[in-house]
């Protein structure tokens, strides 16, 4: 099976494990808009939206690309009704749509390839995405104008539940480890994971040789952030354990570009 087919084969599965448990009006055969409204109402009748997200968010760029990034977690605005929407509810939904061959442009947000765009003017200096786009292109990865870092890479979430819902000692949610066993997420060449805090909580840990089926190599630094080196048996998977990319992480040009040279 090609990457494609994987790829087309994790998003059925996804979303028909998440939709499954939705009530009958999610269920009717609703477009994009009818389904907005439907989830509009619902967020404002539950009690607690953590009960609402979606467990099998499945990511955002391209997914037939070579490199692999997942985060810490989703970082969404809970208060944000239209972010906990396009970001969490309807993921499933949307790459369902694109894989039937539907042409998607969410009001704001676009679609999941391109989410809002990519980068927006007003994001700050540590952003996480402004840092994945660093670490693309010092991968050597030239972006062309009218393109986004996304064009070139397939981001995920190890948590699927926003910061304020995911303690330091949280485990994974078996929904969630199950989503990652999948064999696609073994068809790439460079996969970065930055969710090593959660990799130091006892219940997580063997996680990464579970996930990717590699070996424990190396430890080392990157400056100040350390690293957890992996390596597939047959030497084409690398997996690189690190810290968060995000400004609070504290990462500067000189460790992204030694992050980078870790692949190369």
């Amino acid at each position: 099976m090609n990457k494609s087919d994987k790829f087309k084969e994790l998003v059925k599965w996804a979303n028909d494990q998440y939709e499954k448990h939705l009530p009958a009006d999610l269920k009717a055969n609703l477009n994009s808009e009818d389904r907005f409204k439907v989830w509009s109402k619902k967020i404002e009748d539950v009690k607690d939206i953590k009960d609402l997200l979606n467990p099998y968010f499945i990511g955002y760029g391209n997914p037939l690309s070579d490199i692999l990034i997942i985060g810490k977690e989703l970082g969404f605005e809970i208060s944000n009704k239209d972010q906990v929407i396009n970001e969490s509810l309807e993921n499933t939904f949307y790459w369902q749509c694109l894989n039937n061959g539907q042409v998607l442009d969410i009001n704001h947000f676009k679609s999941p390839e391109t989410p809002y765009g990519g980068i927006q003017d007003d994001f700050p200096s540590g952003h996480t995405w402004r840092l994945y786009d660093k670490f693309i292109k010092n991968l050597g990865q030239e972006i062309r104008n009218g393109q986004s870092f996304l064009d070139y890479c397939f981001i995920t979430e190890f948590n699927y539940a926003p910061s304020q819902y995911s303690p330091g000692g949280v485990k994974i949610d078996p929904r969630r480890k199950n989503f990652l066993m999948h064999d696609y997420f073994k068809s790439f060449s460079k996969v970065l994971l930055t969710y090593r805090a959660y990799d130091k909580v006892k219940a997580n840990q063997s996680l990464t040789e579970q996930l990717f089926n590699v070996e424990f190599k190396t430890m080392g630094k990157c400056g100040n952030q350390t690293y957890l080196l992996y390596k597939s048996t047959d030497g084409q998977r690398t997996v690189v354990l690190t810290n968060q990319l995000s400004g609070s992480a504290g990462w500067s040009e000189r460790e992204l570009h030694e992050l980078a040279e870790l692949f190369i």
